[in-house]
């Protein structure tokens, strides 16, 4: 059985899947990718589906050496240099490691989260039906933690016969700043006229102080009307809460299942990898639409194919571009099988 031993890594590396949802009446957070478009473009370009389990890179670098056969592996999200020996492999395409061969995926040069999917997925026990980690928790991952130099990662054998290797157009990622939109939050009636407009009309900026739990934000003070006590309530990855200082924040992946801060907004869920992959200091911003919206743009970016085919593999196995045309059309191609691009 082909592996991935873990040759050297840094601390923010670890398997993050499509994460643990509904259970937040028991107090466990979502957790999951941080970048979920990340995560199932890689998972696409490697066969998996979508929701499969990946090893999350941030601020950090990887080494991975192949053990016991070949690795067919993927990397999106934060661009970064990717080398096998001294050649250099392209970013947002499939490629082959073989039995022996050490890979090794860089920091990323702009954005935060980089992705790395496996042919097969990662032969780890899941935690609640989820291998992604929750370190605060200490379950999923690998032994309840992130990965260190020397696992070794089984890799379970791919459903299907290899196709052609694939690469897709990258997407864009600008850390610098982020044009976010969001809908009115429970206790918007709360604030100030002024307040609300503060959130609206003014750029706020990404502190140093965010991790998965939140992204704390810096800017013009947004507040209160009326300082009520809150009793706590349910929350979830998105909502801006604000704390007595004014200053907001937003959750995200590993966020706690209920607080006591208001929620002045909530981020909508297509916009949150935006925000994921900003840096410290990025210029945030927020345009409010409404709750349809909100709920139309997330239809649409589900009904968008995860692949947008640049580059295949050999030359006889291309699609035609009639067969693509085709594809953009209905969505029903599949990757991996050259039968369905006629």
């Amino acid at each position: 059985m082909t592996a991935l031993e873990v040759v050297r890594c840094g601390p923010l590396a670890a398997l993050q899947d499509a994460g643990r949802p509904g259970l937040a009446r028991l107090g466990i957070p979502r957790s999951g990718a941080m970048d979920p478009r990340a995560l199932s473009l890689a998972n696409a370009l490697v066969g998996n589906a979508a929701g499969e389990a990946a090893i999350e890179m941030a601020w950090t670098e990887i080494e991975l050496r192949a053990r016991g056969g070949p690795a067919r592996l993927a990397v999106t999200g934060a661009p970064a240099a990717i080398r096998i020996g001294g050649c250099f492999v392209p970013h947002h395409a499939a490629f082959t490691l073989e039995d022996g061969e050490t890979v090794t995926v860089a920091r990323a040069d702009q954005g935060v989260f980089t992705m790395l999917a496996a042919a097969g997925g990662f032969d780890v026990a899941p935690v609640l039906a989820s291998r992604s980690l929750y370190a605060r928790g200490g379950i999923g991952g690998v032994e309840g933690r992130g990965l260190k130099p020397g696992d070794m990662l089984q890799l379970r054998p791919e459903d299907r016969a290899p196709g052609p290797l694939l690469r897709a157009a990258p997407v864009a990622i600008d850390s610098s700043a982020a044009v976010l939109r969001v809908v009115r939050g429970p206790e918007h009636p709360l604030f100030t006229d002024i307040a609300h407009a503060s959130l609206l009309g003014r750029s706020y900026r990404l502190g140093e102080q965010s991790d998965r739990m939140a992204y704390r934000l810096s800017g013009a003070p947004l507040e209160r009307g009326r300082t009520t006590e809150m009793i706590s309530t349910g929350t979830l990855s998105g909502a801006i809460q604000v704390p007595p200082d004014g200053q907001p924040l937003v959750l995200m992946a590993d966020c706690q299942t209920i607080g006591g801060y208001p929620r002045i907004a909530m981020v909508i869920a297509v916009d949150l990898p935006l925000l994921a992959q900003c840096r410290p200091g990025a210029s945030i911003r927020f345009d409010e639409v409404d709750v349809a919206q909100a709920h139309r743009l997330l239809r649409e970016a589900a009904s968008r194919p995860a692949v947008t085919w640049t580059w295949t593999g050999p030359t006889s196995a291309e699609p035609s571009f009639a067969s693509l045309a085709h594809a953009c059309r209905d969505h029903t191609v599949d990757a991996l099988d050259p039968a369905t691009w006629a």
